[in-house]
């Protein structure tokens, strides 16, 4: 749909801004990329400029999966394992740098189930 703009001070009467019950502008979700989680594999977009992202992490194998951002000083997991089948969605920042992303069951790590992040500065 199309986005609506207004400057503070043109809306009439004692109204501070911004107000949030009154924002006509919301932010604009951050970009979302789609995670694909299979045995023992991750595909994902793999050098995304720095800020937020949304990661929809869908896991397209037979068996449990789970997705682990780690770098930087963050490491950020889902509380649950995906089961074959289920999405789930992770919003985090990213700051400049080397990430690594990997799945934490069982030995899928080590099978290969691990890729790295390398955030660009944006």
């Amino acid at each position: 749909g199309s986005i609506r703009t207004t400057q503070a001070g043109h809306g009439g009467g004692n109204v501070s801004w911004p107000n949030p019950a009154q924002q006509v502008s919301p932010t604009p979700p951050p970009p979302a990329s789609a995670v694909s989680l299979t045995e023992y594999q991750i595909e994902m977009p793999t050098s995304p400029p720095a800020g937020v992202h949304l990661f929809n992490v869908a896991n397209n194998g037979q068996d449990e999966h789970n997705f682990v951002v780690e770098g930087q000083g963050i490491r950020i997991e889902f509380v649950t394992n995906l089961t074959s089948g289920q999405t789930q969605s992770m919003q985090i920042y990213l700051a400049p740098g080397t990430y690594t992303v990997y799945c934490p069951v069982g030995n899928h790590r080590e099978r290969g189930m691990e890729t790295s992040l390398t955030v660009t500065p944006p």
